[in-house]
């Protein structure tokens, strides 16, 4: 017998209507997909950050500290 072919399993004639209508009843009295208002990573009571996270937003805050600074040089013209 060749494996590649699949016999069809054989029931008595109508045994089949009477659990697809199960099936379906079950389906409908489950309920519908609730999305949760959680995070994903679940109820963490400790909301502290990597250090490498907490290093890069302090070092966005420094630089945003100098880049909101007025420039107090002065212009260099040189005489041609």
């Amino acid at each position: 017998m060749d494996p590649l072919i699949v016999r069809k399993k054989v029931s008595a004639p109508g045994a089949g209507k009477a659990s697809v209508r199960a099936e379906a009843a079950a389906a409908a009295a489950k309920p519908a997909f609730k999305k949760s208002s959680a995070p994903r990573g679940g109820d963490k009571k400790d909301k502290t950050v990597h250090p490498s996270w907490a290093a890069r937003m302090q070092q966005k805050q420094a630089q945003a500290v100098i880049l909101s600074a007025t420039p107090s040089g002065k212009k260099t013209t040189f005489d041609d």
